[in-house]
């Protein structure tokens, strides 16, 4: 579900179909997520292995593509974004500069319900 919601939300930034710009896609979420499945089960906490890092570099993907539509959002909707909604994407970019898996699903909910809240629709 949250890949989808990733895939809607980056769509509806740029205007595109599925894969029209990179990481418009929802397969670039799920590929996080399993990354953080594997982490969860063999890597026993250990930040040291290959999950860990495989994670890492997974995380750091999504949390780019979502600050690169983030700022194209900031810069199309300037005027008409009210500073409650400026206030929480910045919150939102800020965090996302050291990404958790955790943080970048609340990022993507966070996102999609100021999107929703301006009626921005494909």
């Amino acid at each position: 579900m949250k890949a989808m919601t990733y895939e809607i939300l980056l769509r509806r930034i740029y205007n595109c179909d599925r894969g029209g710009v990179p990481g418009a896609d929802a397969s670039v979420f799920r590929k996080m997520e399993h990354a953080y499945n594997r982490y969860k089960k063999e890597a026993d906490g250990n930040l040291n292995s290959d999950f860990y890092y495989d994670l890492n570099i997974e995380t750091i993907r999504v949390a780019n593509f979502i600050l690169a539509a983030i700022t194209k959002f900031a810069i199309e909707y300037d005027d008409k974004i009210i500073y409650e909604n400026q206030k929480e994407l910045a919150l939102v970019k800020a965090s996302l500069l050291v990404p958790t898996y955790d943080i970048v699903c609340k990022a993507v909910n966070t996102f999609s319900n100021i999107l929703r809240e301006m009626n921005i629709t494909l």
